[in-house]
């Protein structure tokens, strides 16, 4: 996987020149995606059914099957984690989780990613208008989350 992605003007890259920052935080900002996109691929990955605490079956990826993570610091230096230790990803036949994978635990995943690099925060679970419950023109209920992302921090 390429861990540089192609800034064209007007993007990130002149954004980061007005508050300063510079090359290393992109760096930083495309190896959190990176380590991101490993973790949460399901794309030919393989799934497994597992109870939640409530009794129900659900299908989740199989934790297991991603393995070490290499990605480069802040510092260039190569670095390894397994994240199922580092994010305490459930890898048993049952979870104690009701509602696995919700917003929060993708938000827990992405803010331990964060912790990885000096220049690198989340938005956190920012939610639209401070509305978080609105219906659609049906009546059904619409639960207005905006997802974590992550955001280059030039002053941390």
């Amino acid at each position: 996987m390429n861990t540089y992605d192609i800034l064209l003007p007007g993007t990130l890259r002149e954004k980061l020149d007005a508050v300063g920052g510079d090359t290393s935080m992109l760096s930083q900002h495309a190896e959190a995606q990176k380590i991101y996109k490993l973790i949460m691929n399901t794309d030919g990955v393989a799934m497994k059914v597992v109870t939640d605490e409530a009794g129900q079956k659900v299908k989740i990826k199989d934790w297991q099957q991603v393995g070490v993570i290499t990605y480069l610091d802040a510092n260039g230096d190569s670095q390894s984690f397994d994240p199922v230790q580092k994010f305490s990803l459930q890898t048993g036949s049952t979870i104690n989780d009701m509602y696995p994978l919700v917003e929060n635990d993708y938000s827990t995943i992405k803010n331990g990613i964060a912790d990885l690099f000096p220049n690198i925060s989340t938005t956190g679970n920012v939610y639209s208008k401070g509305n978080i419950q609105t219906r659609d023109e049906n009546g059904g209920l619409v639960i207005n989350v905006n997802p974590n992302k992550f955001i280059v921090d030039p002053t941390p």
